[in-house]
């Protein structure tokens, strides 16, 4: 009876205290042609909040990769046309979802992402994200930078669906 007590006033203050999630991103991508092409979605996060994001693809994904920029894999689900994951940020910054196709032509991803925030400091945090080209008219990847930031606006690239 003392353990369902201490358990019930340790879960408690949690569940009442716990922030609904929020529906940060909902739309489509489209990945480039043949297999192993790819679309990326990014946005960012806080400290702290649980993500969850559930995708559906027309065709069979080879991978769905979640990435926390720049370089660092936060978990990958491979072989499905139902991608979903979840986990904690562990720190501030940008995460970017590839969806990699496994099949001739392109693939259509369907998605929602949700964020369940740390605290009710970071509920409104901005998840927005802007992708710029490399500097100086360099070749290379796309950059994804918050929206919020300072940057050079010209360096911006829209994305087309």
């Amino acid at each position: 009876m003392k353990f369902m007590l201490f358990v019930s006033l340790f879960l408690l203050p949690a569940t009442i205290f716990a922030l609904p999630p929020i529906t940060v991103a909902k739309g489509h991508v489209v990945t480039a042609p043949g297999i192993g092409g790819y679309a990326d979605l990014g946005l960012a996060f806080a400290k702290g909040d649980i993500i969850h994001i559930q995708a559906s693809a027309e065709k069979r994904l080879s991978q769905m990769i979640v990435l926390f920029v720049p370089n660092r894999e936060l978990g990958r689900v491979s072989e499905t046309e139902h991608p979903h994951f979840d986990f904690k940020m562990p720190q501030e910054g940008i995460v970017v979802f590839r969806f990699i196709s496994d099949r001739s032509g392109t693939d259509r991803v369907d998605y929602t992402v949700t964020r369940t925030p740390a605290s009710p400091a970071a509920k409104n945090y901005d998840s927005r994200v802007v992708w710029l080209k490399p500097a100086n008219g360099q070749q290379g990847d796309l950059i994804p930078v918050r929206a919020n930031s300072h940057y050079d606006k010209s360096r911006v690239v829209t994305l087309i669906e």
